[in-house]
């Protein structure tokens, strides 16, 4: 059979189908396997019913063109049904007409938005200015280069977006997803899926349950609520809010503030911009932050940060942490924790009940306020002051400058102090109830063994107008005051 053209029969159709009929009530217009309509007015057009392939495409202004043959086998054309219903046009098949295995071709105008219902099929959309709502099941859909808003309601299937002017709208179950190029906003709620977002620009709204989300290049601010699944955050500028129930968690590159409200574990790197983190059994893993302040709030869990240059506070219990070369200051507030700081080049302050702290090559000021556990300081340059109520507490300079005072206090156990050879400061010790020990000649221990004081000039006794640091030391055990190699930072 060969295709006739349609574009003045069109109107002849029309025509005759209005007489005697309500203004409201649907019009058939044709059943053909293709053809050219001029439109008048017409604002939409709506495809359903058919199992293949769908293609909708831009076309003339005024115009719709259609064709329909076989998916598959000979090139034999397939009749469809083209209603009018107010100013909506609608393809479906033709009434007893199988249809499945079709092949159908739409060029719309730029005037028209479009709605696709299908089922098992191939659905590509591509270049549209209107409108674009997709609804099916088992799709293998594309839409591409469209400047309306984009909705999406689909279970099962593969999905491609791409270029979308305005809002997109996506919900669903059991998808493969690719979003890229987004103007407007983005909202998904999604089940058993796995998505991937790149560069949105609108704010981002995801409702997620057992679903891998990837967000990369994003400049609106993100909001995501998952219920296990997965989400990685690369690239995005706007700043997120993350409602996070067995979800772990990526962060790369990111800039803005991020807040975070997890259970699962909390990986970042490179963030640049405040980082709130709560977390309930949350391990955290964070490197080289360029800026912002970054606060972690969680329990039984390991914490581990490194080369951060903007500040961080760790509360919480019963953790370990571990923190590396960190630029800004340092604050810890925890219960039952185990935590060792190394190589700090800011102030460090630790609160900790109920566990052991230990701080290498500081710096700056470390302050620490420690009880039932036992605190050790390695390799410090800077002032100290201790406050322990544990079985020890060490402490072991390589350098002190400045007219500072350190102290240690441990009002429970023993005090154990080393100095460089050539140290140069002023010591007050008090053992009230234990005994003070030191071989360093310019201590004068009193004879009970409970009290010490001294000035160490480190060979230089010319200097000893100047000013120097103090150094107190407090203990309801006993005080051991030792020298040391600086290179060693220790006996």
């Amino acid at each position: 059979m060969r295709r006739q053209p349609w574009l003045p029969l069109a109107l002849i159709v029309l025509a005759t189908a209005v007489a005697g009929a309500r203004a409201s009530d649907p019009i058939l217009l044709t059943e053909a396997a293709g053809g050219i309509l001029e439109l008048e007015g017409e604002r939409r057009l709506e495809v359903s019913g058919f199992q293949g392939s769908i293609t909708l495409r831009l076309g003339k202004v005024g115009e719709l063109r259609f064709a329909a043959r076989n998916l598959q086998g000979e090139r034999v054309e397939r009749p469809i049904a083209l209603w009018l219903e107010n100013s909506t046009l609608r393809i479906v098949p033709v009434d007893d007409a199988p249809a499945e295995n079709i092949r159908l071709e739409v060029s719309l105008s730029p005037t028209l938005s479009a709605r696709v219902e299908a089922s098992n099929s191939k659905v590509h959309i591509a270049g549209l200015h209107g409108e674009v709502q997709v609804r099916g099941e088992e799709l293998d859909l594309t839409v591409r280069s469209v400047d309306g808003s984009v909705e999406l309601e689909i279970e099962r299937g593969l999905l491609l977006v791409e270029r979308v002017a305005e809002e997109l709208k996506l919900t669903g179950s059991e998808l493969d997803v690719q979003v890229d190029h987004v103007s407007g906003a983005v909202t998904l709620s999604l089940q058993d899926s796995s998505i991937e977002c790149n560069h949105t620009q609108g704010e981002f709204d995801a409702d997620l349950d057992d679903t891998d989300l990837s967000v990369s290049n994003a400049t609106g601010r993100i909001r995501v609520e998952a219920n296990r699944g997965s989400l990685g955050l690369s690239g995005c500028k706007g700043g997120a809010e993350l409602f996070l129930s067995g979800t772990p968690l990526g962060l790369y590159l990111n800039e803005g503030q991020i807040d975070v409200d997890t259970d699962a574990e909390v990986t970042f790197e490179g963030h640049n911009g405040q980082l709130n983190i709560r977390g309930m059994g949350s391990a955290v893993h964070g490197t080289n932050s360029t800026g912002g302040e970054t606060q972690i709030e969680t329990s039984r869990a390991e914490v581990f940060l490194e080369g951060l240059e903007g500040s961080a506070v760790i509360r919480g219990a019963d953790l370990q942490i571990h923190v590396k070369d960190s630029k800004g200051d340092l604050t810890v507030i925890t219960t039952g924790s185990t935590i060792v700081v190394e190589s700090p080049q800011t102030a460090v302050f630790i609160t900790n009940d109920f566990g052991d702290v230990r701080v290498d090559n500081a710096s700056k000021l470390v302050k620490i306020d420690n009880r039932d556990g036992e605190v050790r300081l390695f390799g410090m340059k800077g002032q100290v002051q201790v406050k322990s109520e544990g079985p020890e507490v060490e402490v072991h300079w390589v350098s002190l400058g400045g007219a500072e005072t350190s102290s240690v206090e441990n009002s429970r156990g023993d005090v154990r102090v080393s100095l460089p050879l050539k140290f140069r400061c002023r010591i007050d010790a008090s053992a009230p109830h234990g005994r003070i020990e030191t071989e360093i000649e310019d201590l004068r221990v009193s004879d009970d063994g409970h009290h010490a004081t001294g000035i160490l000039l480190g060979g230089r006794r010319a200097a000893a107008a100047l000013k120097k640091p103090t150094i107190r030391l407090s203990s309801g055990g006993d005080i051991y005051i030792e020298t040391t190699d600086p290179l060693l930072g220790r006996p």
